[in-house]
């Protein structure tokens, strides 16, 4: 096993099981294969878009961002012109849809992207919320109807709280997820930063405990 630095910022995946083509927390595994059957009974056909995200995964994906090779988006997934944003518009924009490396609750295996595969193929889901509240909405209905009594999982990001968009479609694991980001302390996310190579590294540094309170303590606990 590594030790918890590499566990919680995405540098191993040793703490999972493979679970299809994903790698997922195993008690994380059980209840999602028990919230599945639960779906079931709504005509829901529960699947996963993503899980586990390595630390080099994220990377990829923030650079590309941050060098303008993939889209923008503003907290209403609204498209943003990169050419016309400053070095502080791009990074808020980037974190309002993407986690900063090593700080992902997807690195943990406990996180889950889902979809109706009764409604639409895995490639042809976008993982917007307008989607969830039209295409999928009897998914988000149903979800929201068993989160109502009890379940294993909620959403971390249900709504809008000024840090991360809102995302219908991410639930985790309460358990073990409650346990990593109790964890997850401004010392780990400092060191992270230090041993990260990523865009932006700088403006992070400088306004540290800013990104760590606003982009990783910032969740929905209500249903923890």
């Amino acid at each position: 096993m590594k030790n918890k630095f590499e566990i919680l910022t995405g540098r191993t995946q040793d703490h999972l099981v493979p679970f299809g083509e994903f790698f997922i927390d195993k008690d994380t595994k059980h209840a999602y294969e028990a919230l599945k059957a639960r779906l079931e009974l709504f005509e829901v056909n529960l699947q996963i878009v993503s899980s586990f995200r390595s630390f080099e995964r994220q990377s990829q994906i923030w650079n590309a961002k941050a060098q303008g090779q993939r889209d923008l988006f503003d907290k209403d997934g609204l498209l943003l012109d990169y050419n016309y944003l400053t070095k502080e518009e791009i990074l808020e924009s980037i974190l309002t849809w993407s986690a900063i490396p090593g700080a992902s609750r997807h690195h943990w295996g406990t996180d889950i992207d889902v979809f109706d595969s009764n409604i639409k193929k895995k490639s042809e889901v976008k993982l917007t919320n307008d989607e969830y509240q039209n295409e999928f909405k009897n998914l988000t209905q149903a979800i929201d109807q068993i989160f109502s009594t009890s379940s294993s999982f909620f959403r971390p990001y249900s709504e809008y709280r000024g840090g991360v968009s809102k995302e219908l479609w991410h639930l985790s694991f309460a358990q073990k997820s409650k346990a990593y980001l109790d964890e997850y302390t401004i010392d780990i996310f400092e060191k992270n930063i230090h041993d990260s190579d990523i865009e932006f590294k700088d403006l992070i540094t400088k306004n540290l405990e800013y990104y760590y309170k606003n982009y990783i303590l910032n969740i929905n606990t209500n249903s923890i």
